[in-house]
């Protein structure tokens, strides 16, 4: 990043080098929720995103987007799992 005065304004200049890989922001949610709904199998998630819609918001907005914004590519990401999806896990693995 470069910050820089233009016109009597700061201007924060991002710089990246381009390697034609996808890894935009919505590109990271995809991965990020293919990794979760992998991990649980899709019919786990998909009825948790149907019976706690507000609960899967918060998730993927409050807890992916912490953790994409303090990702440096050397640490694991460790998500907060929301109460409501631990509680559906048994009924659906028995």
């Amino acid at each position: 990043m470069q910050i820089e005065r233009k016109k009597g304004q700061l201007v924060l200049t991002e710089e990246t080098h381009r390697e034609g890989v996808l890894a935009g922001s919505t590109y990271l949610n995809t991965m990020i929720e293919h990794h979760v709904l992998n991990s649980i199998g899709s019919s786990v998630y998909n009825k948790w995103k149907e019976e706690k819609p507000v609960d899967a918001v918060k998730f993927i907005h409050d807890k992916m987007e912490l953790q994409k914004r303090n990702f440096d590519g050397t640490s694991p990401i460790k998500l907060e799992v929301p109460l409501s999806l631990l509680r559906i896990l048994p009924k659906q693995v028995s």
